[in-house]
């Protein structure tokens, strides 16, 4: 009788510590995204636990609106959280200032604030009609990279080289890829005849690794990365760790000059300091 008092309060223990935690995570979520900031919640079941926890395992990007049925548990869960934050310049600020200053600008030209066209049926100026173009084609996928990915399974192989000491900061980063996304990545070995070599081949697909400091260098980076990505749905890193831009002008030329230099199908991570700020999809 006193095993079963011992062994009962042992799993009242367990899962109103259980439940505390994932009610402080859903908490957490709550708080961070408010302020922009995407927030992963990791959920890992153990080998043999029941098949409504294997249902729910997995990465989950944390919506408030969305369904958070992940966080659930049962009576003698053994399931285990972790959670990772991503710093991600809030939109919404941003958009809605720029739509208050669009709509001043339409009420002075006398121009319809739902098209922006005048009765002619012309754009409010060329300018703008080109700066909408160009800014459809510009896709953020980050929370559809984030819920695909499968933290550290996978693998780094390094290609042998004589030059491995200018691989160092290449090395570092495809363990930073493997860390936040998973996958099979190749740190591929310079060609001397062509000099065009991408830096990995991740997943069966070409990437390629960019420093930027400025928005000159992040011009002829993403010049340079669009002659060694030949292929469609290949893809660019840009680290921006040593920028003295400010993050959301950093993004902003990014954005803008991608469109301009990207000549297929390509994606771009967007990292710094190690932290994922933004996957963008240039669709061609």
């Amino acid at each position: 009788m006193r095993k079963n008092r011992i062994k009962g309060l042992i799993s009242f223990c367990k899962n109103f510590i259980g439940s505390a935690v994932t009610t402080t995570l859903k908490r957490s979520g709550e708080l961070l995204t408010r302020v922009g900031v995407t927030y992963v919640v990791v959920r890992q079941a153990e080998a043999d636990a029941c098949d409504y926890c294997k249902s729910k395992e997995g990465i989950h990007y944390y919506a408030k609106s969305s369904d958070t049925s992940y966080f659930r548990r049962h009576t003698g869960c053994q399931c285990t959280f972790s959670t990772k934050v991503y710093e991600v310049i809030p939109s919404n600020i941003k958009e809605k200032e720029e739509g208050r200053k669009r709509r001043e600008r339409l009420k002075t030209y006398g121009l319809n604030e739902q098209t922006g066209k005048d009765s002619t049926g012309n754009y409010e100026n060329d300018d703008n009609s080109k700066k909408q173009k160009s800014k459809s084609i510009v896709t953020d996928v980050t929370k559809e990279f984030l819920e695909k990915a499968k933290p550290n399974v996978g693998n780094v192989t390094i290609e042998e080289s004589g030059n491995n000491k200018k691989k160092q900061n290449e090395i570092a980063t495809a363990k930073w890829l493997l860390t936040n996304f998973g996958g099979e990545i190749i740190v591929l070995k310079e060609n001397a005849e062509k000099g065009t070599t991408p830096d990995y081949l991740w997943n069966n697909t070409y990437w390629e690794l960019k420093n930027a400091t400025s928005r000159t260098s992040i011009d002829s980076r993403l010049r340079s990365a669009s002659k060694q990505l030949i292929y469609n749905n290949s893809g660019v890193v840009i680290d921006i760790s040593e920028s003295k831009l400010e993050l959301e002008e950093a993004l902003k030329n990014i954005e803008e000059l991608a469109v301009k230099r990207i000549k297929k199908d390509t994606f771009i991570i967007v990292k710094k300091n190690d932290i994922l700020i933004k996957v963008l999809k240039i669709k061609k």
